[in-house]
């Protein structure tokens, strides 16, 4: 069910083992993976064999992870998804990283716009929800750009780096 998204100026697509240079100048900026559920990459072959290891993903048609591609020059900036997907529960958690010199430009914003439109109409989702360390203030804009609201209920620990960060959990609910 995985299928192609484009939008003002964006194209979402699978990812290729062709994208290890784009996704490696994100993945080893310790400033845009600050705050991400995996370590910093240390190196273009850590890039490659993680790039390996999801393409199989692709085949089980529930694995929705995205290339954020500019559509002017084609170059990928970054990536975005769904994590854990539920489908017999309606819900599914949205993550997303953008080249932080792409942050507050937008495409972000756009990015999971789009996303939140393919969950609700493709994968017929109730709820999709992020979980985002309390200090992302970035990230915490971004979701309530889009429409999120803060849930009530105790913080997610999340650990990175052997250090236990609370976590706040943002959910957005179709209106249909």
């Amino acid at each position: 069910m995985f299928k192609e998204i484009v939008t003002e100026r964006l194209r979402l697509r699978k990812i290729k083992l062709s994208d290890a240079k784009s996704m490696f100048l994100y993945a080893a900026n310790k400033e845009t993976t600050r705050y991400m559920g995996w370590q910093t990459h240390n190196s273009i072959e850590e890039t490659n064999e993680y790039l390996k290891s999801i393409m199989p993903l692709y085949k089980t048609k529930k694995y929705y992870d995205w290339a954020i591609e500019l559509k002017e020059n084609g170059k990928m900036i970054g990536t975005c998804g769904f994590v854990n997907v539920q489908t017999n529960k309606e819900f599914a958690e949205i993550g997303y990283i953008i080249h932080q010199d792409y942050h507050k430009k937008g495409y972000g914003t756009e990015a999971v716009q789009s996303l939140i439109e393919f969950g609700f109409k493709t994968l017929r989702l109730t709820k999709i929800y992020a979980r985002i360390y309390k200090e992302n203030k970035i990230s915490i804009r971004l979701a309530k750009k889009c429409g999120f609201t803060l849930e009530v209920q105790p913080e997610h620990p999340l650990t990175k780096d052997h250090i236990c960060s609370g976590a706040l959990s943002y959910s957005i609910k179709n209106a249909e």
